[in-house]
């Protein structure tokens, strides 16, 4: 008998939660210490996207696909709280949207207000995935 790795005593739900705050340790510890909010808000030369409009559709994305697809429950961006947040009150993903709208949402976006709906949406995923039924996935 060899030796049990870490990796096949884990089950899938601890395997999906490392693989989930392994980026968000690496986007929350290591990328956004290191950047100030004009760094966030630039966009490359030639129109690239901002690391602050990537952050807002990367999240975006987890709200709809945990929130409203798989859970059927509201997403977290419609709660009054982020209601008028500074850039944030699209409920649009931000696929397709037009290098005006990306040069808009960059300049304008309430970097606090997304680095918080940033962590309610992560502790929605985060719930969900401790307690749902994972068989019936």
């Amino acid at each position: 008998m060899g030796s049990t790795k870490r990796w096949d005593m884990m089950d899938l739900r601890q395997y999906l939660t490392l693989q989930y705050m392994t980026t968000q340790v690496v986007i929350d510890q290591q990328i956004l210490p290191g950047i100030s909010q004009e760094q966030m808000r630039a966009r490359p030369a030639g129109g690239g996207n901002s690391v602050a409009w990537i952050l807002w559709h990367a999240t975006r994305c987890e709200d709809v696909a945990i929130n409203a697809i798989v859970r059927g429950a509201p997403q977290v961006l419609a709660r009054p709280e982020f209601a008028g947040a500074a850039g944030l009150g699209d409920l649009r993903i931000g696929t397709g949207l037009s290098d005006d709208e990306v040069a808009s949402f960059s300049a304008s976006v309430d970097g606090d207000a997304l680095l918080r709906y940033r962590r309610a949406v992560r502790k929605e995923t985060l719930g969900w995935l401790n307690s749902c039924d994972l068989a019936a996935l």
